[in-house]
């Protein structure tokens, strides 16, 4: 196995193991009883395919007259982007990640010189999908109707 740090220093390691198992005694005569079962069907592993966007700004609540200067952008702790300007948008990809939770940080520099965190937790594979809110206004004419038509 070869690591390698962020300031690009490199180590190799090697492990080496043996596995052994117990020896079974059968009676003199009598072969031993196998039974052989077919592999199971390794199980479907769920992968995920979710994008976000994230408007910086709206995440953020600053004092009147504070701009933003930098955003950088972690992803579980890695750093993903890194945004100038005033009003930043962050397109994270979730994209090929395993099922769990995933912690989404944003560190702005604003332009007094403070540092300000905000982050967000985001799940993987999850089950079934949230409504879009440009579906919500068809759905609010369809009980708007079914509640007239009740009346």
């Amino acid at each position: 196995m070869t690591a390698t740090s962020t300031d690009r220093a490199t180590a190799t390691a090697r492990i080496d193991y043996t596995v052994s198992a117990a020896v079974l005694e059968t009676p003199a005569g009598r072969a031993p009883e196998t039974s052989v079962q077919p592999p199971a069907s390794p199980a479907k592993a769920c992968v995920s395919g979710r994008e976000i966007t994230i408007h910086v700004a709206s995440h953020l609540t600053l004092p009147a007259g504070t701009r933003i200067l930098r955003t950088d952008v972690l992803l579980a702790g890695r750093s993903v982007a890194r945004l100038r300007g005033a009003n930043p948008v962050a397109r994270v990809s979730l994209a090929r990640l395993p099922k769990g939770a995933y912690t989404v940080t944003l560190y702005v520099r604003t332009s007094t010189g403070k540092m300000v965190k905000a982050s967000a937790i985001y799940h993987t594979c999850t089950s079934g999908r949230r409504t879009s809110w440009d579906a919500l206004p068809g759905l609010l004419s369809a009980a708007i109707e079914s509640q007239i038509g009740a009346a």
